[in-house]
């Protein structure tokens, strides 16, 4: 059995918000590249356990992660969105309409980096950051999300493994070695605490000092 499968038949009871979320990608054309199940859960977990309260994601797609976020901060937290695509942000925000977080969210459409420096001169600060996005910025959103990440935030980064593609050293495409620097980058980061996760698609978890 793999062993995504085996977490999310333990650990994930309730996948009607996926569900709602994959009819709602399919309805508008968009990719299904939505965090996994088991890497969802384990990001729920976290977020309780740490109760985070100005979360930032980088990546809205449909509104899945989104949803997560806010459903495990509670009522009080707030989540502002990144996305560079406006009819994804559309979409994303009709989903956390629909599932009772609209008044916990909001997106800012455009480059994401463009977006977290103007965050920063404006001394904008977060205790969660969860970066989904391009994979060939990933270097330079850790970067950015250092600069507005308060002490003990967490910042989590998914699909770092890219389907284990990671683990084949001759494998010299940009999108792979991109990503190999990436979590070198956190793995010996002076300012992070961090550890890689095999769960889903991969999911590095770091710390701010």
């Amino acid at each position: 059995m793999e062993i995504n499968q085996y977490l999310e038949e333990l650990f994930v009871n309730d996948t009607s918000l996926l569900e709602r979320v994959i009819k709602r990608l399919e309805n508008n054309q968009m990719p299904q590249i939505s965090i996994d199940l088991a890497a969802g859960e384990m990001l729920e977990w976290f977020i309780r356990m740490q109760q985070p309260k100005r979360a930032l994601e980088i990546g809205a797609l449909g509104g899945y992660s989104g949803s997560l976020i806010c459903r495990s901060m509670g009522p009080d937290g707030r989540l502002s969105s990144l996305e560079l695509k406006q009819e994804y942000a559309d979409v994303a925000k009709e989903t956390l309409e629909v599932e009772g977080y609209r008044d916990q969210v909001q997106y800012y459409v455009g480059p994401a980096l463009d977006t977290m420096a103007t965050l920063a001169s404006s001394q904008e600060t977060f205790d969660l950051i969860f970066i989904d996005a391009d994979k060939q910025q990933y270097e330079q959103y850790l970067d950015a999300a250092v600069r507005i990440a308060e002490p003990g935030a967490l910042i989590f980064a998914d699909n770092v493994l890219r389907r284990n593609k990671v683990l084949n050293s001759e494998d010299t495409s940009q999108q792979n070695l991109n990503m190999r620097a990436f979590n070198q980058k956190v793995a010996t980061h002076s300012g992070l605490d961090s550890f890689l996760f095999p769960v889903g698609d991969g999911v590095a978890v770091a710390r701010v000092r």
